[in-house]
């Protein structure tokens, strides 16, 4: 019980001196892409220990390992833009009413 509540002030002691030195959504992130890229880095290393003798086990152990596979980042947009493909009207002249 000491440890938890000597641990609680701790970190309310550091919440107060600086709130805002912890960001939490970026250190969400860091974690996830660091989980996501050891599990498909241990699936690679892992797929290739097993031994298949059928087709259905070699299928599954090549969609495994290429799914795991990094793919390269879309480069061009993938929604179209509607808005650019025609010209907007010119503003109503001051005399037009």
């Amino acid at each position: 019980m000491f440890i938890l509540r000597s641990s609680f002030w701790l970190v309310i002691g550091f919440l107060v001196i600086k709130p805002f030195a912890f960001e939490p959504e970026q250190a969400g992130k860091a974690l996830a892409s660091a989980a996501v890229n050891s599990a498909s880095e241990f699936v690679v290393q892992n797929a290739d220990q097993l031994d298949c003798t059928d087709i259905g086990c070699n299928s599954v152990k090549t969609l495994v390992v290429a799914s795991a596979l990094a793919s390269k980042p879309v480069t061009e947009p993938v929604q179209f833009d509607g808005m650019a493909t025609f010209p907007v009207p010119p503003p109503r002249p001051d005399w037009a009413g």
